[in-house]
């Protein structure tokens, strides 16, 4: 990348009046007004055969490109000691310099098609990266950005190219780019730079991820920001509501001046006290746990306010790994999440991948599609990789209060044989002396409308829901949520959705089993008060947002949350419930701490 001041700007064409107001998408909460700098990407690798005699010279570039490249990395990580999510991303970037799967599979091309090693590991590169982003799931598909992240410092090692300086900005400034790497961010001055745009991204990604752990405002996913927005102009990031205003007036300069200033006063409730237990206005307790996808998050949930974890996605310890992690290695990351959740629930969710979310580790998927030959079914039909997780989790039960989870789960058969196989993980580890929780609890995630429809079955076996709304909807609607097409009819106040709910609540209270919720229903707080009045006392959802829904919850009342419900229950359309639980929601806000009624990201 490079500042695209070097673009000639005579040629660009006069700015459309209707685009000074771009919408996209929240990937860290804020507001910013400053100045942009645009970016533009301008590395041009060269490609041309090479004879015999010189592929063992372009293998040893490649060595040493892989020892710089690592280099930079440590130094990086040295540069940000201070925060864990940057060096835990930087050492998953490191991990994946070292990936005999990748480092092989450019030695073999080189060997084979007797091309520069320049060429050989941008294919490479395109060619791992591109399997990611066709998986369903977000999280994995915005490994993409990792896998090109380290691309692209081997390739600026190869060809004697810096990295864009950019840790020397002028102050008050807002990155706009088609897209921004991990090693990027963690060169920004954070002084300096006060938002970033960008046309490509996640809400999962690494880049996302480090935005918010650096208090970064940014939006994703605007098309051809990069020609819209110019060097020089000023520029506000409304990160609440998703709006990137080009050249505001002073009128809307001093309003979101304003509105600056509030939020940072908002944060500063909300944050001031997340000790004791979280209750609604009328003296009801609520628990909000956490969603997180490595042991190293766990340190920080007492700073937000959680009570333990409600989905550990233990998949993401196969995702950054070079090797299937052994039973060991899965049992020391679960052994230190419970024991700092202590008496607080740490539910781990078993292997969610396969299908359309195969990666190269577990070899060749049957399918690409989002159903079929996935999660849970993998799993039993793999019991040289499920087994190890199961004996891994019973044994860091004996550590704290820790739950197991199965995804996916269709049928009671199927939850039925996955019970069978932790009790003969049970029995193994009992041959070998080892300890667990005897009396460790087993529950089902309610993600598709089979288990839904069921539930009453279901209850009478497992020992608590969880209640996966964004698969839910999915599923129920026939909406592909990442598609750029149909993602719109991702309506997470579903009537259908509503009713499955409340079913499956009614199928747990009457066998006296708990049902939590996490996704995008519990993250907004017109979602949060629907679900109260549902009968939803658990939640699970990102850590960052805990402090908002407990203060939330302070101010709502259960028994008309209740009465609302039943309402929505009636509705003939999805505006119709939005608007009700949207309307309750102004109607408790504090004058001096508003809560926004928009969609909060899980």
């Amino acid at each position: 990348m490079v500042v695209s001041d070097t673009i000639n700007l005579k040629s660009c064409p006069p700015r459309d009046p209707r685009n000074d107001r771009l919408h996209g998408i929240v990937a860290s909460p804020g507001i910013a007004i400053g100045r942009a700098l645009v970016l533009a990407e301008r590395l041009k690798v060269p490609t041309y055969e090479i004879k015999e005699g010189d592929v063992k010279a372009e293998l040893i570039k490649f060595d040493g490109s892989l020892a710089a490249s690592r280099d930079q990395l440590i130094e990086l990580k040295n540069r940000n000691w201070e925060s864990k999510q940057t060096l835990q991303i930087i050492d998953s970037q490191l991990m994946i310099l070292k990936d005999p799967l990748f480092v092989g599979e450019v030695i073999q091309k080189v060997r084979e098609d007797r091309r520069n090693i320049e060429s050989v590991v941008l294919d490479v590169v395109e060619e791992f990266s591109s399997s990611f982003e066709k998986m369903q799931d977000t999280y994995m598909k915005d490994r993409a950005f990792d896998i090109r992240d380290v691309g692209a410092r081997i390739l600026r090692v190869l060809m004697g190219k810096d990295f864009p300086d950019l840790d020397q900005l002028e102050e008050d400034t807002i990155l706009v780019c088609k897209s921004l790497s991990p090693s990027e961010i963690a060169h920004l001055d954070r002084q300096r730079v006060l938002g970033l745009v960008s046309e490509t991204g996640g809400v999962t990604s690494h880049a996302a991820i480090l935005a918010r752990s650096l208090n970064i405002c940014a939006i994703i996913g605007i098309e051809n920001v990069t020609s819209l927005i110019r060097t020089g102009d000023t520029v506000i990031l409304d990160a609440v509501d998703g709006i990137v205003h080009i050249d505001p007036d002073r009128a809307l300069v001093r309003d979101y001046q304003e509105r600056r200033r509030q939020r940072r006063l908002d944060n500063q409730i909300f944050t001031r006290d997340v000790t004791g237990d979280c209750q609604t206005d009328d003296n009801v307790p609520l628990i909000l746990r956490a969603n997180i996808g490595s042991a190293q998050e766990v340190a920080t949930l007492q700073d937000f306010g959680a009570r333990g974890v409600g989905l550990f996605r233990t998949e993401y310890l196969y995702l950054n790994a070079p090797s299937l992690p052994t039973e060991d290695e899965q049992y020391e990351a679960y052994r230190r999440v419970a024991q700092v959740t202590q008496k607080d629930a740490a539910i781990f969710r078993t292997l969610d991948l396969g299908g359309d979310k195969s990666i190269p580790l577990l070899g060749p998927s049957e399918s690409k599609s989002i159903v079929g030959w996935r999660s849970i079914r993998f799993c039993l039909d793999h019991p040289h990789i499920f087994q190890p997780q199961l004996r891994a989790i019973l044994r860091a039960s004996a550590h704290g209060n820790v739950k197991i989870m199965f995804p996916m789960i269709s049928g009671v058969d199927e939850f039925l044989q996955a019970r069978e196989c932790v009790e003969q993980a049970k029995e193994e580890i009992l041959a070998q002396g080892g300890a667990f929780d005897p009396d460790i609890s087993i529950g089902v995630m309610i993600e598709l409308p089979s288990a839904a429809l069921i539930a009453d079955l279901l209850a009478k076996e497992a020992d608590f829901f969880s209640i996966g709304t964004n698969d839910l909807i999915q599923f129920t609607m026939g909406v592909d949520r990442t598609s750029d097409r149909f993602g719109g009819n991702f309506e997470y106040l579903s009537l259908a959705v509503i009713r499955l709910i409340r079913f499956v609540v009614d199928a747990a209270t009457q066998e006296n089993i708990p049902v939590s919720c996490c996704g995008e229903v519990s993250a907004t707080p017109a979602g949060f008060v629907l679900l109260t009045g549902l009968g939803i006392r658990e939640f699970s959802m990102n850590s960052f947002a805990i402090p908002q829904f407990r203060k939330l919850a302070s101010r709502m009342r259960t028994d008309r949350a209740t009465d609302l419900a039943g309402q929505a229950l009636k509705c003939s359309s999805s505006g119709q419930v939005k608007d009700i639980f949207c309307n309750y929601v102004r109607e408790i806000q504090d004058p001096d701490t508003p809560l926004s009624t928009g969609d909060a990201g899980s």
